[in-house]
């Protein structure tokens, strides 16, 4: 890998500094800018490296320094592992439809979160040119290690040139072909046989393997002014998982559910105003005759319990199919009047991600267990051009474009769901989602089915012209994205959701059960979405920029201004339409493109987005050897079409059904089914209210979501050839995009006595797209890298950092939180530490040359020299969550935050699986510290209050190149990720209420496995 420096006088001191990752740990020569490669980060000013993870190596660089750098190990095939180990740098949320491993990610968890920023807020390069995914704005091409020749992450300070983001900005580098053919081929082959057992495995081990292979080659063509790389992979993986669930008992399934009191939802009365009581069924025993067919159908699809427990009872061992293939192809032209730079790379992937329970459709995402088989293909492709008009001015021309294509379905997709079971109005793509508070999700994950099509077109024009004392860069760019398909936020099999509330006593901790309320057949609430056509969103990016590098007597500066136009999504049809918002003739009837309303459907957007950035670097006197840094930035965003794109999926072009009733009086009826979904116009009130729908609502403001980064930093040498940095870092985002149900009703009984302000008498949901989020990020580190000893490559990076926001990313479904706030009229309230928030950051990694034996037979000295080692270490705090109520108090269609009344955490000594904290809700418990409010009074616990199990992880690698015969070289390498066998577990139950209230019921990755590859290089 390469650093590339400032300035030669300051190469061993800036060496670490710039080293924020263990990787990077050689140096190599600043190369020019050519087509299709982005500025080297690491001349400019602020928190910007380059680093070159592992590609084609050369046979006898395996022993320099630079072949060190492909020594960290890396559970991953790819690029981005490297910039987990930046201190700044987190992976993303646990769990989440966005962070997570649910359908729209095809298994890959590629998300990072930087300076604060969400995960959805970074933006992509790939030679020069954009990367992004439009749909959740990941990358298009996941970046193959073989085919990478330099990874830059910038962040704190962001090249002008870099837009639209909040977050980093990631580009990546394809190798290109040298004046000399060279290649490798390359095995790799893992095995659950030399894997140790997972904490919750049982007695065997779930089957594993993968089988990891591909090729390299690049070199000179014509006259050696053309030169060619290339390169293919395939990857086989089984993955075998250990899938913990809880599911109800033989006697549960009877109706039995003694001694856990259990009331008859069908008695509900109100005994003075405001006050309901429920009379208990006998014995706690709900009468079969109560128990309608589909419900004893649902609760047969249940295998019987296999662990002996109340909860967590189930132990289901299925394998997780991924296979992938990937083509990347760049050949580079130069001469003396214009170079040329074309790329193309393609990769599809597959993954049948398995049920949670056998022998029927079930899923639990954060254990990778989707039930659904999800089939993905991404291409990309670039030609640029380079030349110079005079010795100063060079210009750039590139051109690329990307598609990916994305299509989902249910592994019990053509089984007729309404006949299997006897719930009308059920289709053919596989069983709906049961979502039973406490126990195992029954149906494919959301969002399956979906197909979905995304594309981008890209044209830039820039140019460089350098002189005595500036270095200026100036250039413009347009982007076309587009999104075919229909995917929604609720999946058209529907959504049933069950909780404890109509089998509680209104009020009375203990009580109910979610499985007992399936029995009766009556669920809280049912949702459908329902595209009727494919939706054709489009969407323009306009931006130009201009940046000047200069030296102002001892300071340098990188001074850029980047103005962006980036105008609201529309329909290639005008499918669009918006909620009015008019309170004296609410509709949905802001149709795009007419009666006066915008092609936006009334969606407005900032024309002055103008984003300055600054940074600079100041030698200290009589300090040769130290330099003070400093940056500014500021970036718009555009955000995801996933949101974005939501007036496309509203009413008349698609049904939302959303049946809820409150938590005390009953909705409809398992065995009355589901409405069969009509494109109705819901032009006026009463009309959407007898469909039952549910709308969107899209801000119509002129905002556009923006961030501020900061940061300052002092680098300096030390001796022994070692460098330290102390920095501190900070960021705002401004107008970030938020969800929530505008149209919630006040907390009280049904029917309701308050008007729903400002909406009434509009009885829908109305999830409302706003710019009114916000996040905080504040932090310092401390980094210290370098060579303390001969043949020794060490780094090390402390951090310590606060992420705060008041607003999850929409349709995010976070496992740390709910959606939205408690109190929808006081969002604000929601002002916590991030889902993503890692407060301490520790990272470790050292790479070093074993001793050769001296006094060793020939034959024992040859086997034993030459071997080199390489380890990584991370340690950081939990990840924060927050408790909340089975039930709902409120009865108003959210979720109930508890009274907080002491800290809720366990000293550790007192930590398990069974109890990570204290979720008591007993006033009579001396250390509880939870209560549950009175009915229709707001709980004043805060959100993320709460926090996980730490992570310690230790990978090592062990490898060795041999010689066979000119020029032709193996390697053998031998990896071990999580080298001592810790046990990394997920965050604990939440729910408080239920018998797995602050359990743990997985890991969030595997326990210690071995790799082993051979490499052919020559």
């Amino acid at each position: 890998m390469t650093v590339v420096l400032p300035r030669a006088g300051l190469r061993t001191a800036l060496f670490a500094a710039v080293l924020s990752s263990a990787v990077a740990l050689s140096q190599t020569p600043q190369q020019p800018d050519s087509p299709g490669r982005p500025p080297a980060f690491a001349s400019r000013p602020g928190m910007s490296v380059c680093v070159k993870p592992c590609g084609l190596l050369h046979a006898a660089s395996d022993q320099t320094p630079a072949g060190a750098l492909c020594a960290i190990p890396s559970s991953s095939n790819d690029p981005f592992t490297a910039l987990g180990l930046f201190s700044e740098v987190t992976r993303g949320a646990e769990g989440g439809e966005l962070e997570g491993y649910g359908p729209y990610s095809t298994g890959l968890r590629l998300a990072l979160n930087s300076y604060g920023q969400r995960s959805q807020a970074n933006t992509f390069q790939l030679d020069g040119a954009p990367n992004n995914e439009p749909w959740l704005r990941g990358p298009v091409i996941p970046p193959s290690p073989e085919a990478t020749e330099c990874l830059c992450l910038a962040s704190g300070h962001v090249p002008a040139s870099f837009g639209p983001a909040t977050g980093a900005a990631v580009a990546l580098r394809t190798r290109s072909g040298s004046d000399r053919w060279h290649g490798a081929a390359f095995y790799r082959h893992g095995n659950s046989a030399l894997n140790a057992r997972n904490f919750f495995d049982g007695a065997d081990k779930p089957p594993s393997s993968s089988h990891q292979s591909g090729f390299s080659a690049g070199g000179p063509l014509r006259s050696h002014s053309w030169h060619l790389f290339t390169s293919a992979e395939l990857d086989r993986s089984r993955q075998g998982l250990t899938v913990i669930s809880t599911v109800p008992s033989t006697l549960q399934k009877l109706g039995e559910f003694a001694p856990r009191p259990i009331y008859d939802p069908l008695t509900i009365q109100e005994i003075r105003p405001v006050e309901f009581l429920r009379q208990p069924f006998p014995a706690n025993r709900i009468p079969r005759s109560r128990i309608p067919e589909p419900a004893r159908r649902l609760a047969a699809l249940f295998p019987a319990p296999n662990l002996p427990a109340d909860f967590h009872n189930f132990r289901h061992t299925p394998s997780r199919l991924a296979n992938s293939d990937r083509l990347d192809l760049r050949a580079d032209h130069t001469s003396a009047a214009l170079n040329l730079t074309t790329r193309a790379n393609y990769m599809r992937r597959s993954l049948n991600s398995p049920s949670s329970l056998p022998n029927t459709a079930a899923s639990n995402p954060a254990q990778h267990a989707s039930a659904a088989l999800t089939r993905s293909s991404a291409f990309s492709a670039l030609l640029a051009a380079s030349w110079r008009n005079s010795p100063m001015l060079v210009h750039f021309l590139r051109a690329s474009h990307s598609f990916t294509s994305l299509r989902s379905s249910a592994l019990d997709s053509g089984l007729d769901s309404s006949a299997a079971l006897a719930i009308p109005g059920l289709g053919f793509d596989g069983i709906p989602v049961f979502r039973l508070t406490g126990y195992a999700q029954l149906g494919a994950a959301a969002p399956a089915p979906f197909h979905l099509r995304t594309s981008t077109w890209h044209l830039e024009y820039s140019a460089s012209r350098n002189t005595p004392r500036h270095s200026w860069s100036f250039g413009a760019q347009i982007l076309r994205h587009a999104a075919r398909g229909n995917a929604v936020e609720w999946p058209a099999r529907g959504v049933f959701l069950f909780t404890p509330d109509y089998t509680s006593q209104p009020g009375v901790d203990g009580t109910g059960d979610a499985f007992a309320s399936l029995l009766t057949g009556y669920p809280a609430e049912i949702r459908r979405d329902v595209q009727f056509e494919p939706y054709r969103l489009r969407g323009w990016e306009w931006s130009a920029f201009v940046q000047d590098h200069f030296r102002l007597g001892p300071v340098t500066i990188d001074a850029g201004l980047r103005y962006s136009l980036l105008p609201p999504l529309t329909e290639a049809a005008d499918r669009l339409v918006n909620f009015n918002h008019d309170r004296e003739a609410l509709a949905v009837d802001w149709f795009a493109a007419h009666n006066g309303v915008n092609r936006y459907a009334g969606a407005g957007y900032n024309r002055r987005a103008f984003a300055p950035r600054l940074g600079f670097a100041l030698p200290l006197p009589r300090r040769s050897a130290t330099v003070l840094r400093g940056s500014f930035s500021q970036m718009f965003d555009t955000g995801p079409y996933l949101f974005r794109g939501l007036l496309a999926r509203n009413p008349p072009f698609a049904s939302r059904l959303d049946l809820f009733a409150g938590s005390l009086q009953l909705g409809p009826s398992l065995a009355a089914g589901i409405p069969t979904p009509e494109p109705l116009a819901l032009l006026d009130v009463s009309a959407m209210n007898r469909a039952q729908n549910a709308v969107y609502a899209f801000e119509p403001s002129t905002y556009t979501p923006y961030s501020l980064q900061w940061d300052l930093r002092l680098e300096t040498r030390l001796p022994r050839s070692l460098a330290l940095e102390i920095a501190g870092m900070a960021s705002m985002g401004v107008h970030l995009y938020s969800m929530l149900n505008a149209n919630q009703p006040y907390p009280a009984p049904t029917p309701y006595a308050w008007r729903r302000h400002p909406y009434d008498p509009f009885l829908g949901r109305i999830d409302h797209l706003g710019l009114g989020g916000g996040s905080t990020y504040y932090g310092g580190q401390i980094r210290l890298s370098g060579s303390p000893a001969a043949r020794l490559h060490a780094f090390a990076s402390y951090r310590y950092a606060k992420a705060i926001d008041d607003a999850p990313p929409p349709m995010s479904n976070q496992r740390s939180r709910s959606p939205g706030a408690q109190y929808i009229y006081h969002p604000r309230s929601m002002r916590a530490a991030s889902s993503f928030d890692v407060t301490h950051r520790l990272t470790l990694a050292a790479v070093c040359d074993l001793p050769s034996p001296n006094r060793s037979g020939f034959a024992l000295r040859a086997l034993l020299s030459g071997w080199r080692a390489a380890a990584s270490f991370v340690a950081q705090s939990g990840l924060p969550f927050t408790p909340e109520l089975a039930v709902n108090g409120l009865n108003n269609g959210g979720f109930w935050l508890p009274n907080r009344v002491g800290k809720g955490t366990l000293p550790s000594s007192q930590r398990s699986v069974a109890r990570w904290f204290n979720p008591s809700l007993d006033p009579s418990d001396p250390t509880h510290a939870f209560e549950t409010p009175p009915l229709y009074q707001y709980g004043n616990s805060g959100y993320n209050i709460l926090r996980g199990p730490r992570l310690f992880n230790l990978d090592a690698a062990l490898f060795r190149s041999f010689r066979l015969t000119a020029p032709l070289s193996s390697t053998l390498r031998l990896e071990l990720f999580n080298l001592l066998n810790r046990p990394h577990f997920a965050l604990p139950e939440r729910i408080l209420g239920l018998p797995s209230s602050g359990a743990i019921s997985h890991t969030t990755s595997p326990a210690r496995q071995l790799q082993a590859e051979l490499r052919l290089s020559w």
